[in-house]
Formats: structure tokens, sequence, C-alpha cells
């Protein structure tokens, strides 16, 4: 998946394990939360730059975590 964090940082790559829930169809335009200062880790022939936040469900089935109003893209999460 491809993640825009706005100008200063620019779109990163994730390799993110979210096919139940997710297709391109859901996903485009819509906001995610994640961590995009770890290293760069090579995931399924995948670059994964940023690590991207979900809930686990007791069946592995991932929730994606994401803000609750729309936000500027590449904002800091405190």
């Amino acid at each position: 998946m491809e993640v825009d964090f706005g100008n200063k940082i620019g779109i990163k790559t994730s390799s993110a394990k979210i096919t139940h829930y997710y297709n391109s169809d859901n996903l485009v335009g819509e906001q995610i939360i994640a961590v995009c200062n770890f290293p760069i880790k090579n995931i399924a022939d995948v670059k994964s730059e940023v690590l991207v936040l979900g809930a686990m469900e007791e069946d592995g089935k991932v929730v994606l975590v994401h803000p609750s109003k729309k936000v500027a893209n590449g904002l800091e999460i405190i």
C-alpha cells in the first residue's frame, strides 16, 4: 500500500496484511495512522517504509486505526 504523508515526508510504501477488510476500492482517500521513523524492512519483496497501525481481532483480522476527523496528511502523532 502507498501512504501519502504530505509534502514534507511524501509517499511511502508499506506491506500491511490488511486484506480481509480492505482493498484499493475502499482505502483510496481514507486516512490512517502509521509510524514512519522505523528502519525500512523488506517484507514479501516489498520495501516497507512505514508501519501501519491497526487493532488485531482474535481471529487475526486487522482493523485500521484512523483519525476521528479529517486532518492534514503527515501530522505528527503525539
